[in-house]
């Protein structure tokens, strides 16, 4: 079966550790986390992502 690539932007190291750790936990997904934009460019850029994921949180 083929992988599918997952691109996840998020801004807290917690949260996107959790989430990549769950997308990695199907042996058939790719993930991979990133938490600013410039990063995201760049990953984006390089490989094929069947799905891309944001997350934004709210700053107080």
């Amino acid at each position: 079966m083929e992988t599918i690539n997952i691109l996840y932007i998020g801004r807290h190291l917690e949260i996107l550790a959790t989430v990549i750790r769950l997308i990695n936990a199907n042996e058939n997904w790719n993930g991979v986390g990133v938490m600013n934009d410039e990063e995201a460019k760049e990953v984006f850029i390089r490989k094929d992502f069947s799905l891309v994921r944001f997350r934004n949180s709210r700053r107080k």
